[in-house]
This record gives C-alpha cells, structure tokens and sequence, in this order.
C-alpha cells in the first residue's frame, strides 16, 4: 500500500478498492475505477513496483485468499475480505510510527503525504533529465486524477534541491536566450512568463510552503540578464517577490 501511494501517488481510497483483476502484470499497468469525480484512468507503473506486487500477490496466494478478479487485491481474512479506507489509514499510520517515522498524535507526516512526494520527485526527475516539466504537467495531472494542473500545483511542494534545479534552469534558458535575434526573444519571455504564472499559482495554495525559499529565488533572479523579450516576465516575478 505504501508503495502505490509514494510511487504511484495513488490516494488510500483508490489503493483499498482495487481489485485484483485492475491489476495487469504483462503490461506493468493498473486500473483506476471511478474515483474522485467518477474519473477512470490506467496507470503505468515502474518495473519495481511491479516486482513487488508480483511477489505480493505470491504470498497472498499462499494465504488461500480468493483468486476472482473482482476480489479486492488487499485482501484480508475477515468477512468483508477488504480493507476500509479508516482501517488501513490506521494501520499505515502505526507502520510509519514503528519505522520512527512520525510521533503520536495528529503531528508529523501522513499517509496522504506520499502522494505529494510522488509529484515532487517526478518534477526532480524531469529537472534532472533536462526535461522541461511545464509542457508535461497535463500529463501528471491526468496520472494523478486531477481535472487541471492547477490541483497538480497544490501538491508540489517547494524543496531547496527542486528550486535549485528549477532556478538553473531559468537562468540557463535566459542566458542562451541573451544575444539571439530579435525575433527568437519570444521564447524567452514566454519561459519567463511561465515562470511568474507557476509562481502565482503557488502563491495561493501552497504560499506557507514557498514562502522560506523567496528570498533564495530572489537572488537567483537577481542574476538573470534583463535581455529585451525577457524583461518583462522578470519584473513579473520579481514583483510577485516584493
């Protein structure tokens, strides 16, 4: 369950009510059936997550679970052979409490959270890949279940390691940018545009999160050449600092 939620940024509702037969092994993809706004969607998954669901399904076999593709995947032995979304939230919770990873009481991460870490450390890897992330959004969004990129925004969390990728590479685009002719300079103002319009969306939602790193963004701004065509979404951003 935690694997589908951290690297499928599956919610806990969609983990307990899959069925075993949403689960393809000769194709690594899972089924999504009617969740938040009725919506359907089948998921690629990582050739490890595969792997371990493999091998659970091996022991669940072993345990005489039933083998009918409409019985729940997380199967148990009490009569209603499926977990509720409280029992299961309960039980990851005391899973993360014996891993030492959270403290009693209501503080500390919870089992939700493995959702918003999926989409960060999918932003990090495009970053890492050199891989332009705001085209690809859509396509996050949609893997997430999401009606827009604007829910999608809510869960990215601003870490130092993605504003540094994030801000290398804004300074690298307008730097190649710096010198080009006047008519390819729209696709530094469009870069930069993008830039100031993320940064708005975050502005709402996710304000207390972004909040300690503005002054971190601010000097890397600071650094960017002011270039005709980039001018403009650069004191966007740098007012939206302010």
């Amino acid at each position: 369950m935690l694997m589908l939620a951290y690297c499928a940024g599956l919610r806990l509702g969609e983990i307990v009510r899959l069925n075993l037969g949403d689960f393809d092994t000769d194709n690594g993809t899972i089924e999504i059936r009617l969740s938040k706004f009725f919506k359907s969607r089948r998921l690629p998954l990582a050739g490890s997550v595969v792997a371990a669901l493999q091998a659970y399904l091996f022991t669940r076999l072993e345990s005489g679970a039933p083998t009918s593709p409409d019985s729940a995947f997380f199967w148990h032995q009490q009569a209603a052979g499926r977990y509720s979304i409280v029992r299961a939230g309960s039980m990851l919770t005391a899973v993360l409490r014996r891993a030492e990873r959270k403290p009693l009481g209501r503080v500390g991460p919870r089992v939700h959270d493995l959702r918003h870490s999926f989409v960060v450390n999918r932003m990090l890897a495009w970053y890492r890949e050199g891989v332009n992330p705001q085209p690809h959004l859509p396509y996050l969004a949609t893997y997430l279940g999401h009606r827009d990129i604007n829910s999608t925004l809510v869960y990215l969390t601003i870490t130092q390691e993605l504003l540094q990728l994030a801000s290398e590479r804004f300074r690298g685009r307008g730097a190649r940018s710096y010198g080009r002719q006047r008519e390819e300079t729209h696709d530094a103002n469009s870069i930069s545009s993008t830039l100031a319009c993320l940064l708005s969306r975050l502005a709402g939602a996710t304000a207390e999160r972004f909040s300690p790193h503005r002054a971190v963004l601010s000097g890397q701004l600071a650094d960017v050449p002011t270039v005709r065509g980039f001018e403009k979404g650069y004191i966007r951003c740098q007012a939206w600092l302010e």
